[in-house]
């Protein structure tokens, strides 16, 4: 295994359950091979199983079948990733909550920062997928400039964890610096009675959107963290906390001294005071977290709602509960309904 592994973080195809093949359009592709030019040294396909009862009796064939071709297209494509940056002590839902929302911000500075490292003008998104496990209901990215929103780029009001699909959009859309994003999931745990963390089991929780857009930039991830000292403060109380002790240990008030943070967490009375303490936890301050091939970019105490947002869209009628439909994918749309446990990726331009 490679040495410097530890440094693949960058998604290049992204499969979950339900989903199909997928087809890049034609005028772009992503680029194998060209390594002067920013293309991937090695590849490490990730797989995550779901086996709660240890069950021994599972065979799994499950790969990617890249179809490329040597008659390149006219651009390279990238993937971004946005929303909550995974990991357990910053991104947190309370129990008993039938809605609530975790907003996960793409700030203008660090978009600023990636367009001025890499020159480019503009980017076009063309796809994108939503991603969130068990508790996930409704996801969508929004998108503002000089603080007006303009159309989202990918919403689902009915998402099942069942059914997920990277999915073209209906109309590609410009990004440009200065450019915010917020991708947003709603979160229903009213059956659940600890706290739910960020993680990679199917039982913990994500909020992502893997946006595939061109040309390509060193750019892989812009998402947010939860302030989580404001949030221990409101919540608990808590004013001194040991991060370099893994899991974090309160340091203050005596009561709490001693415990981990997820200690202390899981042993609270969950209450819609508290609920709602959290949530607006998360509409305050967040940290902003950039990731690019040869930079790391970190933008703190970013004030969100208000200050960054002058008008937004008006809220617009659930077509699917209109409807009957089982699933609204706006503006999104299906490239295909195959159902399949192989992970099918087409991917264009090698060099």
């Amino acid at each position: 295994m490679p040495a410097n592994m530890s440094l693949c973080t960058t998604v290049i195809a992204a499969w979950a359950i339900g989903g199909g093949a997928f087809y890049f359009p034609e005028e772009a592709g992503f680029s194998l091979g060209d390594f002067a030019n920013g293309d991937p040294d090695f590849i490490v396909m990730e797989t995550h199983y779901d086996n709660p009862d240890f069950k021994d009796t599972f065979v799994d064939s499950s790969g990617l079948r890249i179809h490329y071709t040597p008659v390149l297209r006219a651009n390279d494509a990238g993937i971004l990733e946005t929303g909550n940056l995974v990991f357990k002590a910053t991104h947190w839902i309370p129990p008993y909550a039938s809605n609530f929302l975790s907003p996960g911000f793409c700030s203008a500075s660090c978009l600023t920062e990636v367009f001025n490292k890499s020159s480019t003008p503009e980017i076009t998104v063309f796809a994108s997928m939503l991603h969130a496990h068990l508790t996930g209901t409704n996801l969508r990215t929004r998108h503002f400039r000089q603080g007006i929103e303009l159309e989202h780029i990918s919403v689902d009001d009915s998402y099942d964890f069942n059914f997920q699909e990277m999915r073209h959009l209906r109309e590609p859309v410009k990004i440009v610096p200065g450019d915010h994003l917020i991708t947003e999931c709603i979160y229903d745990t009213s059956a659940r009675t600890k706290m739910t963390y960020a993680g990679l089991g199917t039982k913990e929780e994500m909020c992502l959107n893997y946006h595939y857009y061109y040309p390509r930039m060193p750019f892989s991830r812009c998402e947010s963290l939860l302030n989580i000292n404001l949030a221990l403060n409101r919540l608990c109380g808590i004013t001194a906390v040991n991060y370099l002790a893994s899991p974090p240990v309160v340091i203050a008030p005596p009561e709490y001294a001693g415990q981990d943070i997820y200690e202390v967490l899981d042993s609270l009375e969950w209450t819609q005071e508290q609920i709602d303490i959290l949530q607006q936890v998360y509409q305050e301050e967040y940290f902003t977290y950039c990731e690019g091939n040869s930079f790391n970019y970190e933008d703190v105490n970013v004030k969100t709602v208000p200050d960054e947002i002058i008008q937004v869209l008006p809220e617009e009628e659930d077509i699917c509960l209109a409807t009957g439909a089982a699933s609204r994918n706006y503006p999104g749309e299906v490239v295909a309904m195959t159902i399949t446990s192989a992970i099918v990726l087409a991917l264009a331009n090698i060099l």
